[in-house]
């Protein structure tokens, strides 16, 4: 996707530099990006699955949550797997910018006239929704994350740095933040949609044959986690509030 604003001359000189110490080709760039893609999307499937039970879907919901957090935050593997995610976060973002800003400089003027026909709105927009997702996690982290890691003290009615069961009733009881985190999910259901094919075709795993196949799994997968994560605060926003 190309970026349709001049490029600063302070941003290409930054590119230019850390291109100069990455010393990666743009094919290896879009394999790491495509790799740290896939391996998020399963972290945001199983991460869905374990909010899922935030609304009461089943009677012991409450149980079943707190079982799952306790699990993510004790079990010295997931420790181990939480470096690794982190790692891959930051390759994933990174290797977005470069490979954005890669492509302005091969093309600093715009066409013209863009053949839309060839690219769907979740192509279109992959650096909008991966911006968007970006101020969001940051968002994200500061309600959670960071209470886990203790640099946020525990708020609303949580007893301890892992109650996040109460910390996401305190969380989604603002209005404000149930709305910005469905924009979120918006945003996340088009970067998904996207990512899950570009993913195939970045490792040279597309193929005529079954490349319908392809995205038809990516809409189920982008469809199940986005509208998992953004019933939750619909469900807090139309029936607690």
């Amino acid at each position: 996707m190309e970026l349709t604003l001049p490029l600063p001359a302070q941003l290409e000189r930054i590119f230019l530099q850390m291109n100069t110490i990455i010393r990666l080709s743009s094919v290896t760039k879009k394999i790491c990006q495509a790799l740290s893609g896939a391996f998020l999307m399963l972290f945001l499937l199983i991460h869905a699955g374990i909010n899922l039970f935030i609304l009461p879907v089943v009677p012991n919901h409450e149980e079943i949550y707190r079982m799952g957090v306790v699990f993510m935050t004790t079990n010295p593997l997931i420790k181990v797997i939480e470096i690794v995610l982190l790692l891959t976060f930051a390759i994933h973002i990174l290797m977005g910018i470069l490979l954005s800003i890669e492509n302005r400089l091969a093309r600093p003027v715009g066409y013209k006239k863009r053949n839309y026909a060839e690219q769907n709105s979740s192509s279109r927009y992959m650096m909008h929704t991966g911006i968007v997702l970006l101020l969001f996690l940051f968002l994200h982290f500061c309600h959670f994350y960071f209470v886990k890691l203790g640099f946020v003290e525990p708020y609303g009615n949580a007893t301890s740095s892992e109650d996040f069961y109460a910390m996401v009733n305190y969380t989604f009881s603002n209005p404000v933040y149930d709305i910005v985190y469905m924009i979120a999910m918006i945003a996340i259901f088009f970067h998904l949609d996207h990512g899950f094919q570009s993913a195939f075709q970045s490792l040279g795993l597309n193929h005529p044959t079954y490349n319908k196949v392809i995205g038809i799994v990516g809409h189920i997968d982008a469809a199940i986690v986005s509208l998992i994560f953004f019933a939750i605060p619909a469900y807090y926003l139309f029936f607690v509030h």
